[in-house]
C-alpha cells in the first residue's frame, strides 16, 4: 500500500496539488519499511510544505526567475566568461 501512496503523491506534486499530495506522502511514512524511501518522502514534504506556503506572488517571481535565467544561458555561448558568470549568479538564487 505504501508503494501507491508514495506514486498518488508524486502524481499530486506534479499536478501543483499539495494538499493530497502531503496526505500521501504521510501514508508513505506511516506504511513502509524502506529507510531510502522514507528519506526520499521527507525530502519531498519539506520542499510541499514550503511551496504550499508560498504566496502566489512569490510562485510567479520564481517561476519569471527560472523563464529568464533559461532565456539568458540559452543565448549564450556556453564556452564563453559570460555564461560562467551568468551561471553561477543564478545558481546562487
Amino acid at each position: 500500500m505504501a508503494g501507491a501512496h508514495y506514486y498518488l503523491g508524486k502524481y499530486c506534486r506534479n499536478k501543483r496539488d499539495f494538499r493530497n499530495a502531503i496526505f500521501h506522502f504521510r501514508q508513505v511514512l506511516k506504511l513502509s519499511d524502506d529507510p531510502a524511501r522514507k528519506a526520499d518522502v521527507e525530502k519531498m514534504l519539506s520542499f510541499l510544505r514550503k511551496e504550499r506556503d508560498m504566496s502566489e506572488e512569490d510562485r510567479i517571481r520564481k517561476s519569471l526567475f527560472a523563464g529568464l535565467r533559461k532565456k539568458i544561458c540559452d543565448c549564450l555561448n556556453p564556452d564563453s566568461q559570460d555564461f560562467r558568470i551568468y551561471r553561477d549568479f543564478f545558481n546562487r538564487r
